[in-house]
């Protein structure tokens, strides 16, 4: 009994073992940037993202690549612009399957048993004669310098037809554009030459401004020297009429100081010699041995008597009284208070 238990539990784990391995095996997934696509008995199914069974014998399924396909678009022929000139364009294009259940099983009747190679070959073909006729309708200038421009056209003219393929044009660059005839790199040159011309043109303007300015400092430098020449010139003009001013003032004190001292000092002779004093001495006789005698010493007397009758004061400072105006003022009324007080008869 306990052996026949043992055994009914081994077959039992072993047809369990089994049966879950053909479930295994049946079971299949599809990972986000894949689409499972199941036909059978069912009908067609995708399935993204998640997993099923698949019944042998009744049902079969395939992988279809959901992720971004990039290739380069160079037709091998020249295009042709709207103005005749042939140009050679490489572009780069991204396209890939759209994402509803409609478009992975549109492009699953177009791509399902292509191999990339194949899939890009013929997307490629299309492209390239959507950008044949884009480069017929613009200008040479115009594919050059808008090139964003070219690629908007150019998602949009092939949205149609990619939709009907289960496809989408993700993005359009044009990489490169080129001629035989180098008419593109003539077309720059009217700007090149524009450009070196205006750069000339501003590079002259400054440097005449420069010139300009400078010569302005240089002028203004000179009127400001000029000036301070003339003020320094007026100044020293001024400082010598000042200095001959004061040295003709100067002469014309010691002059009138000169005339007061002579006229003084002939008022003073004149005043000794009609003084009694003198009078007497002149009539009193004299002998060769009086003191006031004509003999060797009198007349040296007679000068001293005359000399000490005087002002003192034009003897002894009277030389030196002309050195200024000051000294001559107090030497005047110093003479002055001396001649009120002599006595009247000593006048």
């Amino acid at each position: 009994m306990t052996n026949t238990v043992i055994v009914i539990v081994g077959l039992s784990l072993l047809a369990f073992i089994i049966l879950m391995g053909m479930l295994a095996r049946m079971f299949r997934k599809a990972g986000p940037n894949e689409a499972l696509i199941v036909f059978g008995f069912r009908g067609p199914r995708v399935i993204k993202g998640h997993g099923t069974i698949i019944f042998p014998m009744v049902e079969s399924c395939r992988e279809l690549s959901l992720e971004l396909m990039s290739f380069d678009v160079a037709p091998q022929q020249d295009l042709y612009t709207k103005q005749g000139v042939a140009v050679t364009v490489e572009a780069v294009a991204q396209i890939k399957v759209r994402s509803d259940q409609e478009s992975i099983l549109t492009a699953a009747e177009q791509f399902l048993t292509k191999t990339p190679p194949q899939r890009e070959g013929l997307i490629r073909l299309v492209m390239e004669g959507h950008l044949r006729g884009i480069i017929g309708q613009l200008t040479v200038e115009q594919i050059v310098k808008e090139p964003e421009m070219v690629a908007d056209r150019m998602r949009g003219t092939c949205a149609d037809d990619m939709s009907k393929m289960g496809l989408e044009v993700v993005s359009f660059t044009i990489k490169e554009v080129r001629d035989k005839n180098e008419y593109i790199t003539n077309m720059g040159r009217p700007d090149i030459v524009r450009i070196k011309r205006d750069a000339e043109i501003a590079t002259a303007e400054a440097e005449r401004d420069t010139a300009i300015r400078r010569a302005n400092a240089t002028r203004e430098a000179a009127v400001a020297k000029a000036a301070a020449d003339q003020e320094r010139v007026l100044a020293e003009t001024q400082s010598l009429a000042k200095q001959a001013a004061a040295q003709r003032d100067l002469d014309i004190s010691k002059a009138q100081f000169s005339e007061q001292s002579r006229k003084q000092q002939a008022s003073a002779d004149k005043a000794y010699s009609n003084s009694p004093r003198r009078q007497s001495f002149q009539r009193t006789p004299q002998s060769a041995d009086h003191p006031l005698a004509g003999g060797s010493g009198g007349p040296r007397k007679k000068s001293l008597i005359t000399a000490r009758s005087r002002p003192i004061f034009f003897h002894r400072i009277a030389p030196i009284a002309s050195r200024n105006s000051v000294q001559m003022a107090i030497i005047t009324k110093l003479n002055e208070a001396w001649a009120a007080s002599l006595p009247p008869n000593g006048r």
